[in-house]
């Protein structure tokens, strides 16, 4: 499954309708590490459900429905799951409150719900390459409609059709892609934690206890063995890490806020994510 978001964000600011309920891509690979976020974003799309009920505020795990590649306001349908569909939601988190949360508020729960989610909808072990993530959260308009939820759901990665459930549809993972996924994950995991941390000290805690995680995720990098046709992008990979390692070191040792975030978004930059996708295709395994 693929996670990367380049973090989330849209890539398309279509034209507003009158009522409308946000898409958020995120596309989680399912790897089964926290935020295996997507996560490579997607786009922005907008549904105006106008005065018709919407079956799509009540979208419950389990169900399908499809979504239309337009900008056009479309109505949300659940629809049998053995038939051709485009989505399939596996989780649901549950919003209270009289008043809008605001936008911000519900899609970062939706970057938190949806990653966690996903380990629980898939099976363990399998690889999901072809399968992305991303979820549905209400803006000021549908909440006052009566949308108090964000549904994360599952597509293809292509945006082909599916059909059955995206839990059936999971592969063994081959020797070079478990020894791959399990040299990553611990890194994966911990750099999961550094966005909800609570204030940047919080967060500065994390990145501390992030620095021997890179560290060892070099030196396994660097043990191998690795196929041939990619070990020149594995040197690239741990030339990255280096320096991604010397930003986070910078950054843990800083008592500045400012110069912390600085050698933080260095270290995001220098994180190796071009040759981590390359090493992901080559392997068959969806990106983060």
């Amino acid at each position: 499954m693929s996670s990367e978001s380049e973090q989330p964000t849209p890539e398309v600011q279509p034209a507003q309708p009158k009522a409308r309920h946000y898409i958020k891509p995120v596309v989680i690979g399912v790897v089964f590490v926290a935020a295996m976020a997507t996560l490579f974003v997607v786009r922005l799309d907008r549904e105006n459900h106008k005065a018709v009920p919407n079956v799509g505020y009540t979208l419950q795990p389990g169900q399908c429905f499809d979504r239309q590649d337009t900008d056009a306001a479309v109505p949300v349908t659940a629809k049998d799951c053995a038939d051709a569909h485009s989505a399939e939601v596996f989780a649901v988190e549950p919003l209270s409150g009289s008043s809008y949360p605001g936008q911000s508020t519900i899609n970062a729960l939706g970057h938190r719900k949806c990653p966690a989610e996903v380990a629980k909808a898939l099976a363990p072990g399998m690889n999901y390459s072809g399968v992305k993530m991303t979820f549905l959260y209400p803006v000021e308009d549908s909440w006052a409609q009566g949308d108090r939820a964000v549904k994360c759901y599952f597509q293809r990665a292509d945006g082909l059709p599916m059909s059955g459930h995206v839990k059936d549809t999971g592969l063994p993972y081959t020797p070079e892609q478990k020894h791959y996924l399990d040299t990553v994950s611990a890194y994966d995991a911990i750099v999961a934690e550094q966005d909800p941390a609570a204030g940047w000290a919080a967060e500065k805690a994390v990145v501390a206890r992030s620095i021997p995680v890179v560290q060892k995720e070099i030196d396994d990098l660097k043990a191998g063995p690795w196929p041939n046709e990619f070990a020149g992008t594995i040197d690239q990979l741990i030339a990255a890490k280096q320096a991604e390692l010397a930003d986070r070191q910078r950054a843990a040792a800083d008592t500045d806020q400012a110069h912390f975030s600085h050698y933080l978004d260095d270290a995001t930059h220098d994180s190796g994510s071009a040759q981590d996708r390359t090493v992901r295709a080559t392997l068959g395994i969806g990106p983060r």
